[in-house]
């Protein structure tokens, strides 16, 4: 486009580029413009491109004159800003728009307020910006950026923060599912998930004992709905003693054709997306007609611009037992894999299913693999589900060997009550699991508890990521302070496809014993204490850890000025002897 500057020589209208300077119209004089100026036509056109360059130099002496972090629509003193040289490690998925800034907030700076943040690289995607502060050793989203001119960005934020940079969020490799129990709304750590499954439809008996009754709790998924996130309605049987249901349901084809139909409905009614079916381990001779049944499914879920997802187990049989795999993938939208509930037997069996689909075709991008935050421990009664915090509140509990009173001086066993006492393992990290497990004697038999946190869900991941699944759904998903934090090893695998595979630090796994005075002697799950020389309570504190969080125990022993010397041991260490042993 041809510049043009206002003649100063007295020779009149002269033109920069071309063309005759004598009367020529697109040319000016003065320092307004009127309408003799212009001519009809054509420099309608003229003025529209003068208008443009107006803006384009005016934006660009914003970008230069604008500090690199403001705050608008206050009256109070601007802010300065100090540009860092070196960028804080990203959290997969993220990418620098800009430097990270400092700020040196005036003062009387309080929120809300319009934060405005110079960019150093334009957006991938506009919608995909955020606003991001770094406290803490820990990158935290202040909320969505819009770009106001070019390479300006602005937030509005409730509260001033020490420092901000913008984000881009960059598109996943992988998809992201969560499910919940009903009424539970998703952690808010776990970023904007794809799919959230929340249970809350089961089959049921009728009057005359056909398995033609669903049971809808109405009000399962309203908070997860809430939350503003894709939301199916799961449907499930919740004890085995129920299996016998799922037998007569698809035992007879018009009654699974009733059993779709009416989940399509349910789903409808309560506001759902779409319908998650988990019925766990079927008989295998359902295999035909579960089959049957996905299909008719999702032919009636898809009229109603309805999704499905079809929950598997990996059973022992090699081919998926009740479920055909590669046909459910097919059908379905989706298929969510759950690995075996005793981690002993985990890998080998889901390797073993894995490879067995993708040898018969199965679409492995259907699948996603479903893992779980929460702990668990398998009883002799079978595995169960516990939170990480009470996995390692048993590890911690601790007691004294105690049979007489303890006087100053004295030695008194104590250990810890499931890895100090007989049959009891101790903290370790099992390879064939891929956790930190311990082992001991409860009530009933030996047990054991493995540990989940995210290196272990690092592990289970990384299968998924080599056998080209194309996502991960993580069960035990509600906020929840007794379960570990994983989303950025999540968020690491929906971004890039893979994980980092680590183990906790091996000194962390050792129990750590404290006392409030006397001495601890000896190490492991059983130690000796040494009793101060004077009477007093005491605190003797057990500290247990999987790598990550550290969890303590405490116990107060007292000791008296004397103790009866009738009922004092002659010998014996403290392991072996009874508890209290005398110098």
């Amino acid at each position: 486009m041809p510049l043009w500057r206002r003649d100063t020589s007295g020779r009149g209208r002269d033109r920069l580029e071309g063309g005759r300077a004598e009367d020529d119209p697109r040319a000016f004089d003065g320092d307004e413009l009127t309408e003799d100026d212009f001519e009809t036509g054509g420099s309608d056109r003229s003025l529209l491109r003068m208008l443009i360059v107006i803006a384009g130099l005016g934006v660009l002496i914003a970008v230069l004159v604008l500090p690199p972090v403001s705050i608008l629509d206050r009256d109070a003193p601007g802010i300065a800003s100090r540009e860092r040289k070196q960028l804080p490690a990203l959290p997969p998925g993220l990418a620098a728009r800009s430097s990270l800034f400092d700020l040196e907030l005036p003062p009387g700076i309080e929120g809300p307020v319009t934060i405005t943040v110079r960019m150093n690289a334009d957006a991938v995607d506009e919608s995909a910006l955020s606003v991001y502060t770094y406290e803490q050793e820990r990158w935290t989203r202040l909320g969505p950026a819009h770009v106001v001119s070019p390479g300006i960005a602005e937030v509005q934020v409730d509260n001033v923060p020490g420092d901000v940079a913008v984000l881009e969020r960059m598109a996943p490799s992988k998809t992201l599912g969560l499910l919940l129990t009903a009424g539970q709304t998703p952690d808010p750590a776990a970023g904007n998930a794809g799919i959230i499954a929340v249970p809350g439809a089961r089959p049921t008996l009728d009057a005359e004992g056909n398995p033609t009754v669903l049971e809808v709790n109405p009000v399962s998924v309203g908070p997860a709905l809430a939350s503003g996130r894709t939301v199916y309605l799961g449907t499930v049987i919740p004890t085995d003693g129920a299996r016998p249901i799922l037998d007569t349901l698809f035992g007879n084809q018009k009654l699974a054709e009733l059993h779709a139909q009416r989940l399509v409905v349910a789903a409808i009614e309560v506001g759902a997306d779409g319908v998650y079916v988990d019925y766990g381990n079927l008989d295998p001779a359902l295999r035909s007609a579960f089959t049957k049944f996905t299909e008719q499914l999702a032919t009636a879920a898809k009229a109603r611009e309805l999704g499905v997802i079809i929950g598997v187990p990996v059973t022992e049989a090699a081919n998926g037992g009740a479920y055909d795999w590669r046909a459910l993938a097919s059908a379905a939208d989706a298929v969510w894999v759950k690995g075996p509930e005793s981690l002993d037997e985990y890998y080998p069996r889901l390797e073993e299913a894995l490879k067995t689909a993708r040898a018969n075709g199965t679409a492995m991008e259907k699948l996603s693999l479903v893992v779980d935050r929460r702990s668990a421990e398998r009883t002799p009664e079978g595995v169960r589900r516990v939170s990480l915090r009470d996995a390692l509140a048993t590890a911690s509990d601790l007691r004294p060997r105690l049979g007489v009173a303890i006087a100053p001086g004295d030695a008194v066993a104590i250990e810890g009550s499931a890895i100090g006492g007989p049959r009891a393992s101790g903290l370790r990290w099992d390879d064939n699991a891929r956790s930190v497990v311990f082992q001991y004697e409860g009530r009933g038999g030996q047990r054991t508890v493995w540990l989940e946190n995210r290196f272990s869900l690092a592990f289970r991941l990384d299968v998924a990521g080599r056998y080209g699944l194309g996502g991960a759904v993580v069960a035990g998903a509600a906020a929840d302070d007794g379960l570990p934090e994983v989303w950025g090893t999540v968020a690491q695998f929906v971004a890039e496809g893979r994980t980092t595979l680590e183990q906790p630090y091996g000194p962390y796994l050792q129990p750590a014993w404290r006392a409030s005075a006397g001495h601890i002697e000896g190490n492991g799950g059983l130690v000796t204490w040494r009793a101060p020389g004077e009477p007093g309570v005491y605190d003797i504190t057990l500290v247990v850890s999987d790598g990550v969080v550290f969890v303590g125990q405490q116990i107060s022993l007292r000791v008296d000025e004397r103790a009866p010397a009738a009922l004092a041991p002659s010998s014996g260490s403290a392991g072996t002897s009874p508890a209290v042993a005398r110098r």
